[in-house]
């Protein structure tokens, strides 16, 4: 589909019956612009990219991903993965407009993924999505610089709504830990009614027990301790938090 759109774009706007598009003068400017005013060209780029969000979200969601062994590693990084697959459906597009684009594009994301030092993982994606839409808008794709910039900031500001932590909640006396673990059902079941989302909820070795949840963003570390200081039985409130974000 994205195939036909763009050959209908070309066929439409190219001049003399499918010589190659004008470059010159005024064409330079309205070429481009031209291209949001054909419905078919937007569906199919706007169908494109539902379609590699949706997909990229069915492999970074999968029900095995998040067990108590993959928790920690693999919890907030399902995020990264989305806009992976938004910037490979932009790279697709740049690249039948111009394929000579496929090594530029290759070697901006290996320059900015591992020579610039950004503060984490989803930030080397957004600048390597930033430097693409940079790329269209040189090149006068606007249509496609345009529509990824849009789903790009929806994407966002829907991955960013939330943010993991990783709770350990230990106690000091065996009768203490035995009385938590008996208690642990109720107390997951406590939280999730409230705001907060536990992924994974598990002993681990010296008996502590591990909470993965996912935090709403106006939720801060002072509050979230609040919570679940609150949710703790009456007769475990002896019992030491430690909070980490992931």
């Amino acid at each position: 589909m994205i195939l036909l759109a763009h050959d209908s774009v070309s066929d439409l706007l190219s001049f003399g019956g499918g010589s190659d598009l004008s470059k010159e003068g005024p064409d330079r400017l309205l070429l481009p612009l031209g291209e949001f005013t054909m419905p078919w060209f937007l569906a199919a780029l706007i169908l494109g990219y539902v379609f590699a969000i949706v997909l990229s979200a069915v492999i970074a969601w999968h029900p095995r991903s998040l067990s108590a062994s993959s928790a920690e590693r693999l919890l907030g990084r399902e995020r990264v993965l989305l806009l992976l697959g938004l910037i490979g459906a932009t790279v697709a597009e740049i690249v039948m407009a111009e394929p000579a684009m496929a090594l530029v594009i290759f070697g901006i994301g290996g320059l900015i993924r591992f020579r610039t030092r950004l503060p984490d993982e989803e930030l080397n994606f957004k600048g390597i999505l930033v430097v693409i839409i940079g790329l269209a808008c040189g090149m006068s794709e606007l249509a496609l610089a345009v529509f990824v910039t849009i789903i790009g900031w929806l994407l966002i500001w829907f991955i960013d709504k939330s943010q993991p932590f990783r709770i350990r909640i230990t106690c000091d006396t065996p009768e203490l830990k035995q009385h938590l673990r008996d208690k642990s059902d109720e107390f997951v079941e406590d939280i999730q009614k409230t705001k907060l989302r536990v992924v994974n909820a598990a002993f681990d070795e010296k008996k502590r027990l591990v909470l993965y949840v996912s935090v709403p963003v106006s939720i801060d570390e002072h509050q979230l301790r609040e919570i679940i200081r609150e949710r703790i039985a009456t007769d475990l409130q002896e019992v030491r938090i430690r909070i980490n974000p992931l």
